[in-house]
């Protein structure tokens, strides 16, 4: 082995505008000034992360947010995929210029019947790397809302059984045989994983597919509440998954935390914390081939 990478990676739920309400029951997509406001906001809070990978999910496609984002962070380049339907928002993923987008154009390996759900693909190589360097797969998805158990356990578990799936037969179409996968997204997950009587199906279903969490594999358990959803309840639902391809691959997980990182994750911080529903959660990676 020769070469050795460093990465940062985030995914970050902004919540959409159109999901937005404040001061009681206004909609926030209604006051163009008020989200953008609260969007430059999260542009400097991410500016100051310094991330090669970032992974948005509630990116909103309307108004002229879309725009904003894009033109404040132009150092990188961005790919964005739109939910399905009058759905107005999607995910989307920004790559610094540490990488070199090799593939783009898959279309969602979440497919319209399940949900209405997205999951967007890239497949990056380090810039400065040889062509022949092991690729990294980066996928970001949000998975649907626990509104019921169907959700929960059943709509939820077809969503993220497609995603993989879709990554398996991605790399076996294109030949991949070494190389790291990262899942990135909201998974909208609701119990707690340190809890035996508790594994979420989702989550389970990622370990058994040989899966690792980049934060639980530093600390050793999962964040206490990465959001404070719309029911108030805190919950942790955000994750950065990856798993590894071949053995001559070295990748492993240098840190991991939810931003700001001075700020506690064992609880919601309300009153410290305002620009979303979700934190960011940051993880770095060292990748040696």
């Amino acid at each position: 082995m020769n070469q050795e990478h460093t990465t940062s990676i985030a995914t970050f739920n902004i919540l959409a505008p159109c999901y937005n309400h404040y001061n009681g029951n206004l909609l926030e997509s209604k006051q163009e000034s008020v989200y953008l406001k609260r969007n430059q906001q999260i542009i400097d809070l991410i500016l100051g992360m310094n991330i090669d990978i970032l992974c948005l999910q509630e990116f909103w496609f309307r108004g002229v947010l879309k725009t904003f984002i894009e033109n404040k962070l132009s150092s990188f380049r961005s790919f964005s995929l739109k939910r399905t339907g009058e759905s107005p928002d999607g995910v989307a993923i920004f790559v610094s210029s540490k990488f070199k987008v090799v593939d783009s154009s898959t279309p969602s390996l979440i497919s319209d019947r399940v949900g209405n759900r997205v999951a967007l693909l890239l497949q990056l190589r380090f810039a400065a790397a040889p062509e022949d360097s092991p690729p990294m797969i980066v996928v970001n998805t949000h998975l649907t809302f626990p509104h019921n158990e169907f959700d929960e356990r059943i709509l939820r578990l077809r969503q993220i059984t497609e995603t993989v799936t879709g990554i398996d037969r991605y790399i076996e179409d294109n030949g991949i045989t070494r190389g790291t996968v990262i899942i990135c997204g909201d998974f909208n997950s609701t119990i707690q994983y340190d809890k035996p009587e508790g594994i979420d199906v989702v989550y389970d279903y990622m370990i058994r597919q040989g899966y690792t969490s980049s934060y639980r594999s530093i600390h050793g358990r999962e964040p206490g509440a990465s959001h404070f959803n719309h029911n108030a309840v805190e919950a942790s639902v955000d994750f950065i998954f990856y798993r590894i391809l071949d053995k001559s691959t070295q990748f492993e997980t240098i840190d991991s935390y939810l931003v700001p990182k001075a700020i506690s994750d064992e609880t919601w911080p309300h009153g410290e914390y305002l620009i979303s529903d979700h934190r960011p959660l940051q993880s770095q990676f060292k990748t040696s081939f």
